[in-house]
């Protein structure tokens, strides 16, 4: 479920979400259901094995959103 061609992968993800046809400038933020601000990050993945089990949204560069769920 991400716009703009993103491919999240894995998902589900137990260390490194990869982020397809993301940049190495890439921005990107990680929220919870409740639009907390729990992680921040650039590139084309991100480390999310600190999040503890759940669903996630994704932020790239502002404008495209994606979900991904952490084992």
């Amino acid at each position: 479920m991400v716009s703009k061609d993103y491919k999240l992968y894995p998902n589900p993800v137990e260390d490194m979400l990869k982020i397809e046809r993301a940049t190495e400038t890439s921005d990107l933020k990680v929220y919870n259901a409740n639009a907390m601000l729990l992680a921040t990050g650039t590139g084309k993945q991100m480390d999310v094995s600190k999040l503890t089990k759940g669903l996630y949204f994704l932020l790239i560069d502002n404008y495209s959103e994606g979900t991904f769920i952490k084992k």
